[in-house]
């Protein structure tokens, strides 16, 4: 994974909001974009919010097989690098994530929204979900999350030459939820 934008102002209800996302694979947590880069605004710069666009660097990760993005949202927070240097608490289920800095404060935020794939079942270097295909977003009125709103999930060419997964190794992939996970802590 080299690159997810968000299309569109997610919470226009709120005028937008802070958000960090983590990537999953069967092996667990291979990426928090919140302990490299700290939480990330998500704020209307005028207008609807439909034209907006909020990209997320996520350092060429490799992915493979099973793959979910989980994008969590946060209240308040001691500012926004305040994650950075901090122990990470992911809950059964994934729904909350807590970040705890070493002076005790913590800063806890709810899954928002996510999107799971299977890498075999797509062509990269792109990836675009539209409104209705993403988890938890096309429930959600409009005025929440637009209908335009969407993800562009990028992968760097140079990791195009990995090894194709042969079928006969191949998952099934649930259709609803993610695979289970175990409360996990960890240190960056």
């Amino acid at each position: 994974l080299s690159r997810v934008q968000v299309r569109g102002l997610p919470r226009r209800d709120l005028g937008g909001c802070l958000l960090t996302v983590i990537a999953e694979t069967q092996s667990g947590i291979v990426y928090d974009h919140a302990k490299e880069h700290g939480l990330t605004p998500c704020f209307a710069s005028g207008g609807s919010g439909e034209e907006e666009v909020f990209t997320f660097s996520l350092a060429d990760v490799p992915v493979s097989r099973d793959v979910a993005l989980r994008f969590y949202v946060f209240d308040k927070a001691g500012g926004l690098d305040a994650v950075k240097h901090s122990n990470c608490t992911l809950s059964k289920g994934g729904q909350v994530i807590t970040y705890q800095n070493p002076q005790g404060v913590r800063t806890v935020g709810k899954v928002l929204f996510f999107a799971q794939w299977h890498t075999s079942f797509h062509r990269f270097p792109s990836l675009h979900l539209a409104r209705h295909e993403i988890d938890m977003v096309y429930s959600k009125p409009f005025s929440q999350f637009s209908e335009a709103f969407s993800l562009e999930i990028s992968i760097n060419d140079s990791l195009s030459a990995l090894r194709p997964v042969p079928y006969q190794e191949l998952q099934p992939v649930s259709y609803h939820g993610l695979p289970a996970l175990r409360p996990v802590s960890y240190q960056g």
